[in-house]
């Protein structure tokens, strides 16, 4: 939730989902297919949750190089960037 209240005072305007699935949900298959950016605490994901979403997606996908929130809102920013 960190994150997301500072994306969105970064970027107002953003629309910003979260999701914690640890499986290939009906839900992160969705989200994946119509995100443009994705960001991916790879240290907290699951294989079957970052499969689920790596294979269906065209978004640019940038991983956190932590779990925590400092680490997610780097990458957001980064990938936000490109």
């Amino acid at each position: 939730m960190r994150v997301t209240e500072a994306l969105e005072n970064l970027a107002p305007g953003i629309k910003v989902l979260i999701s914690s699935d640890k499986t290939s949900t009906t839900s992160l298959k969705q989200k994946a297919q119509h995100a443009t950016r994705i960001v991916l605490a790879t240290r907290c994901a699951t294989h079957a949750a970052t499969g689920a979403i790596t294979a269906r997606t065209k978004a640019k996908i940038a991983f956190a190089d932590g779990s925590g929130s400092a680490s997610l809102l780097r990458a957001a920013v980064n990938v936000l960037a490109d």
